[in-house]
């Protein structure tokens, strides 16, 4: 059987088309990165500044502020697309006359998110020295999310339900400290040495991947996209 080769443009085209079927929704992520965290940054900023005369508990709850809702927004699109793929009425009938999202068309999501987080902390490093090194954390951290979506996904065969679990993981830490020690932290990196730690949640991300393809159920089988 012969393949189609896609191209780059194909890729962005595919992008686009997926995009545009989220609708509105699809702008809740940029909404969020540009306009809602900057303000709630400001609002915590200054109400700390007010309120204890320094600044220095601002920062620490700014910080924690972002450790609890950027990686959740890491999913959301490539969850968003599949909800409005596979769990719509007809379907079926749907991809069988166009492409279904696969995992290149999810790695380009996560890249899209991936690189307006890396902006917006870029834009933050000219207040606060630690932003960049949080930034590369995060984008380990949402790597483990993003496989982690994939593979409830082909397990639950829900997106609401992925976003459910996934929600808790971001903002109800404490029930997971034990299993991901590293992912709250309660002061920022000072050296990129330190991103080694994070390693383990690049390769978690990997093992999850290749579990998702072993799964012996059948929504992995015909009806879901590798």
């Amino acid at each position: 059987m012969h393949h189609q080769k896609h191209t780059i443009i194909d890729y962005v085209w595919r992008t686009v088309r997926h995009s545009k079927a989220m609708g509105k929704a699809f702008f809740v992520t940029p909404f969020f990165l540009f306009l809602v965290l900057p303000m709630l940054t400001l609002w915590v900023y200054f109400q700390s500044l007010g309120q204890y005369g320094t600044t220095t508990q601002g920062e620490h709850d700014i910080f924690l502020l972002y450790q609890h809702t950027i990686p959740f927004f890491s999913i959301y699109w490539p969850l968003l697309a599949k909800k409005n793929l596979w769990e719509q009425p007809g379907s079926e009938v749907f991809h069988a006359c166009h492409d279904p999202l696969n995992i290149r068309d999810e790695v380009v999501y996560f890249l899209m998110y991936s690189s307006l987080m890396l902006l917006f902390f870029l834009f933050l490093s000219l207040w606060f020295d630690w932003a960049i090194l949080e930034g590369l954390r995060l984008v380990c951290i949402n790597f483990f999310l993003f496989s982690l979506q994939r593979f409830l996904f082909a397990l639950l065969g829900s997106a609401v339900i992925c976003f459910i679990l996934c929600f808790l993981l971001c903002t109800q830490f404490q029930m997971w400290y034990r299993a991901f020690p590293n992912w709250m932290l309660y002061y920022p990196l000072t050296s990129y040495d330190q991103l080694k730690g994070y390693l383990v949640f690049i390769l978690v991300a990997l093992l999850l991947e290749g579990l998702r393809y072993c799964l012996p159920i059948a929504h992995t089988r015909g009806k879901f996209p590798v």
